[in-house]
């Protein structure tokens, strides 16, 4: 089957039913490589149900400077081996609810779909938030997740998060005492300008720029861009990209 192109990696890129170890893993550990070095993030390749981690990247986000003393446990996924134990119980549920939701969802192939999960990981008894993505790269034909990929970069927040962002479904936050996903509705609705100019943002361009690229003037972008940020809540650029690939608005 045709795979999906290196930087669309949120694509889930096919489905297969052979063993782990019949799979073109290198094609896959390509894909990996190309994202962490587009998104200056740490990779992990992982088959499941079986949570064996077939690839990471070489350097991994904060775990050079863990010891031995860090260590809570011998796990495979090298972030897991250094969260509390409080932590890791939601962590192992959440693992739970989301593959069972997953294979509730139907994935097809080619889908967009993806899980983000903002938790801590504990060095020299300090907490340090990370920001952990998970990919469904290979799907059996029961709809079951073969091999997914786990990206890790720093957390802005400092507390547990964890969401699934669907293009065809939606947004879902997993509710952590209640052990179960609910739909987020969003309330926002940008006009056709501001989705223009915010894909503009994305591109880099500045005030100048996007009123070129539109034929108006810097004071009309600037009062676009202030009713963007007024309508997802926040108050800078930065802070509006981080919410549109959040919630996948473009």
């Amino acid at each position: 089957m045709e795979q999906t192109s290196h930087s669309d990696t949120t694509n889930i890129l096919r489905e297969d039913n052979g063993p782990v170890d019949s799979l073109n893993i290198s094609d896959l550990v390509k894909i990996a490589k190309y994202h962490a070095f587009l998104t200056n993030s740490s990779c992990i390749l992982m088959s499941f149900p079986d949570g064996k981690i077939l690839y990471h990247s070489d350097k991994l986000l904060f775990l050079n400077q863990a010891t031995d003393k860090d260590r809570q446990r011998d796990c495979e996924n090298p972030y897991w081996v250094y969260v509390k134990d409080a932590i890791l119980d939601k962590l192992i549920k959440l693992r739970t609810e989301f593959l069972h939701y997953c294979h509730k969802m139907d994935l097809q192939e080619g889908e967009i779909f993806y899980s983000t999960t903002e938790f801590p990981i504990t060095l020299k008894g300090k907490d340090f938030f990370i920001t952990q993505q998970f990919v469904p790269m290979i799907i059996d034909s029961e709809k079951r997740i073969r091999i997914g990929m786990l990206t890790y970069n720093t957390s802005p927040k400092n507390e547990m998060e964890s969401y699934i962002v669907s293009k065809t479904r939606g947004f879902l936050k997993f509710d952590f005492k209640q052990g179960i996903y609910e739909d987020i509705k969003l309330t926002f609705k940008l006009s056709k300008t501001e989705m223009v100019i915010l894909g503009l943002m994305k591109k880099g361009l500045d005030n100048k720029g996007i009123g070129g690229n539109l034929n108006v003037s810097i004071f009309t972008v600037k009062a676009h861009k202030r009713s963007i940020f007024k309508k997802l809540g926040v108050s800078s650029t930065a802070e509006a990209l981080a919410y549109a690939d959040k919630y996948h608005l473009l």
